[in-house]
């Protein structure tokens, strides 16, 4: 701690411009000061600062080592802040934006609030790409291309996009057999919220992955709607896996089109790429990490 404190001197000495104000600022006398620079420079074998009855200069080699000073004393506060905070509980507002969807996310977000009950939980269900820190959001679920260097991300898994139908269509329609048989069916799509676009179905033909515009009757800009509607009967839907898995395991949908359905896209946890994130932050990611089982 003695070599720590003679750097935080140093740097205090530097930044104060003199002696006494840097005794001023450390609660010592100047004199106190001036004997910790001294030993420094003994221990260093070269002098960091030119002395005056007016001025402070730092000499050459007291810039060197000022740079790495700086670096040094970071790098202890950071260890100092993450280590205190490690023993912390969590505690505070924190909040979430998630897909519009309930399980499997909604599932373990309630067991992650029985983990951490001083975790006030704020969760906004989007089908859209949230301004995680224009619009004060702690940490994100999002899938795709998270393009933003300014945010931290863990991966969580990968999911498939699957098309599903219910049964009832099915048997009132038949079963698509092959990309260009969606033209015979009704389809029900998405509409990005962001552009605004119906979104294409990325099936595999000959190999490769070519994006299909089926015509949609309907359209619904969230998960739920849509899966309302493919489990009534309406039409052909084209869906993450897991958003449809227990209806699927339940036979209230079907899937179809398997061989073709390829596609898969990765999901992601996303948070602000600050110093050290809070307990709470913090107990989120790794609870989420753990708990949340989407596919790998």
């Amino acid at each position: 701690m003695e070599k720590v404190r003679a750097l935080a001197t140093f740097i205090q000495v530097v930044d104060s411009g003199s002696f006494v104000t840097a005794g001023r600022q450390l609660g010592v006398s100047s004199s106190a000061v001036g004997k910790a620079i001294s030993r420094l420079e003994d221990r260093l074998g070269a002098r960091l600062f030119l002395r005056s009855t007016r001025s402070l200069t730092l000499t050459p080699e007291g810039e060197v080592f000022l740079g790495r000073c700086r670096r040094i004393l970071a790098e202890f506060e950071l260890a100092e802040e993450e280590i205190r905070q490690s023993t912390e509980e969590p505690i505070g507002r924190l909040k979430v934006s998630l897909p519009m969807f309930g399980d499997p996310f909604s599932t373990t977000l309630a067991e992650f609030q029985l983990a951490h009950p001083k975790v006030e939980v704020d969760v906004h269900f989007a089908d859209r790409k949230v301004e995680l820190i224009e619009e004060g959001f702690d940490v994100a679920l999002r899938s795709g291309d998270i393009g933003n260097s300014y945010l931290m991300s863990r991966r969580l898994g990968s999911f498939r996009m699957v098309v599903v139908a219910a049964p009832s269509y099915l048997s009132e329609f038949g079963e698509p057999a092959l990309p260009e048989d969606l033209e015979q069916h009704t389809c029900i799509g998405f509409r990005s919220p962001a552009t605004g676009r119906i979104q294409p179905w990325l099936l595999e033909v000959q190999g490769s992955l070519r994006p299909h515009h089926p015509v949609v009757r309907t359209v619904c800009n969230s998960i739920e709607g849509r899966i309302a509607f493919a489990a009534s009967g309406v039409g052909l839907a084209y869906l993450p896996d897991f958003s449809v898995r227990r209806l699927v395991d339940n036979n209230v949908l079907k899937l179809v089109m398997n061989d073709f359905a390829t596609f898969r896209n990765q999901i992601h946890l996303l948070w602000s790429a600050g110093r050290n994130p809070p307990p709470r932050t913090r107990a989120f990611i790794d609870f989420i990490s753990s708990n949340l089982h989407i596919g790998k």
